[in-house]
């Protein structure tokens, strides 16, 4: 409505002229899913680190899970990571650093042996 008297209201139009968001049900009828609706992703596991092993072949000491992880990992007089401390960080940050390794040669285990990463 902009002072033309020939203008008439459109749906959604409130007295001054201003389109208003289509309500709840509106949106609902047109088969929206709002916000508020969407499901929500399911938690995430809690994965128990059982075992951390660095295969030494992949390893080219690009130092990343140190950079992560300075409390579990360090580099060995070869240049290539080591395990000193398996408990020195919690779990996330220990699959972090895994994930972290540009050669994916972090093997991390979980407490029933299963291979949690890679």
């Amino acid at each position: 409505m902009n002072g033309d008297p020939n203008d008439t209201p459109k749906k959604g139009d409130n007295e001054s002229g201003i389109r208003q968001a289509p309500s709840g049900d509106y949106a609902r009828e047109r088969g929206e899913v709002l916000p508020e609706e969407k499901p929500t992703a399911p938690a995430a596991k809690i994965v128990k680190v059982g075992k951390i092993v660095i295969d030494r072949d992949l390893c080219i000491g690009a130092a990343s899970c140190i950079a992560v992880a300075p409390g579990v990992f360090e580099l060995d007089s070869e240049n290539k990571a080591v395990v000193y401390n398996d408990k020195g960080a919690d779990d996330e940050t220990i699959l972090l650093a895994a994930k972290s390794c540009p050669t994916q040669a972090i093997l991390v285990f979980d407490e029933d042996g299963n291979q949690i990463f890679p």
